[in-house]
């Protein structure tokens, strides 16, 4: 996909971009919905008219907002290959089972901590989606 300003970025890049300023659960749909507005000539509307916002920023501007966002994409930075090539099931699986042991030795819950850091960045900066990393309950 393109940036108002013709930039090829992925969807990915939006929505990591958008996530920091929108509450959409599909934050690409929203920045997607701003572009519309903003080429329909409604670039002085109120975002918050159209998009979830975060408080702080409900007075933004539809151009304001689409700027903010597209200034806060990213570049794609390649990640590791074993990230690239995880198996996320299994890791949940893995890191499940060390926790239902019950060890609670120091060494033990370093591990545990370092597989919570693999999950957090897989979700943070590869941009995987939150159920597919650690397989959390819909609420």
């Amino acid at each position: 996909m393109k940036t108002t300003n013709g930039k090829k970025v992925s969807k990915k890049q939006i929505r990591l971009a958008a996530s920091n300023f929108l509450y959409n659960d599909n934050q690409v749909k929203a920045y997607r919905k701003l572009v519309k507005k903003l080429a329909q000539g409604k670039k002085h509307d109120l975002a918050a008219y159209y998009v979830n916002v975060s408080q702080n920023l409900d007075a933004t501007s539809v151009k304001q907002m689409v700027d903010m966002i597209e200034s806060a994409i990213l570049p794609e930075t390649s990640q590791p290959e074993f990230l690239a090539k995880m198996d996320w099931k299994l890791l949940r699986e893995q890191k499940q089972y060390l926790l239902d042991t019950g060890i609670e030795t120091e060494p033990m819950q370093g591990v545990i901590a370092l597989l919570d850091a693999i999950q957090d960045y897989a979700v943070d900066s590869m941009g995987l989606s939150e159920k597919k990393v650690f397989n959390l309950p819909k609420e």
